[in-house]
């Protein structure tokens, strides 16, 4: 609990009551709005906060700390996604890792159940060495956006990717960043260096080890 001016600032209520209210207050409910409690001889009354000039404006938006993602790294990913989305049309995901000792980007293919329309993935305990940066999955042949179920699952602080399309010649792309439900969109040459989504790289064939389907191929399972 603070004084600013002639405001009693709290993030607790019941500390604030504790305390005993003063004519102004202003105190943080669970609802992550600030409520001002005015106190009078002839009452109280509780209110939104519309405006407090007595505090400083927090900008908003992202800012990335870590140099942009080498572009070759990102073509590498869209292959991987491509060759799955031409012979299964079957969606599968990366993570992409800042390593601090090493001071470059790595990308590792988790182990994973995927099917046309979902990823299911076991979260691996990595170094501390390693910063994940980034989720990016594919949506085979479907357009490139971001569902009910991403929504549901991309609660942590990360930048989420989705590619689509990817049976085209220019394959769909969305990009964003945020937590608990609220996310800024962000433009793919915001987060990586030069790209060209339609160039061939190969990529390590270990990662195909890590995938895994959900469903029957041909009546049978297969990887």
């Amino acid at each position: 609990m603070m004084k600013k001016g002639i405001h009693t600032y709290s993030w607790s209520l019941t500390d604030l009551l504790k305390e005993g209210l003063t004519p102004f207050n202003i105190v943080a409910s669970k609802d992550g709005r600030l409520y001002e409690i005015r106190k009078s001889e002839f009452g109280t009354m509780s209110v939104p906060v519309q405006s407090l000039q007595r505090l400083e404006e927090v900008p908003t938006g992202f800012q990335m700390d870590l140099p942009k993602i080498p572009g070759y790294l990102l073509e590498r990913v869209v292959t991987f996604f491509r060759d799955y989305c031409l012979e299964f049309d079957y969606e599968v995901m990366v993570q992409f890792f800042w390593n601090k000792e090493l001071e470059s980007y790595e990308v590792r293919c988790p182990i994973q159940s995927v099917s046309k329309v979902e990823v299911s993935f076991t979260e691996s305990i990595y170094s501390e060495d390693l910063v994940e940066v980034l989720q990016i999955h594919s949506h085979n042949s479907m357009p490139a956006y971001f569902s009910p179920t991403d929504n549901y699952d991309e609660k942590r602080f990360f930048i989420y990717g989705v590619i689509g399309n990817l049976h085209t010649h220019k394959p769909s792309k969305v990009l964003r960043v945020g937590f608990n439900g609220f996310y800024y969109e962000l433009d793919y040459d915001q987060i990586f260096t030069d790209f060209d989504i339609t160039r061939y790289r190969e990529y390590p064939l270990e990662w195909k080890d890590n995938v895994s389907f959900t469903s029957q191929i041909n009546g049978k399972e297969e990887r």
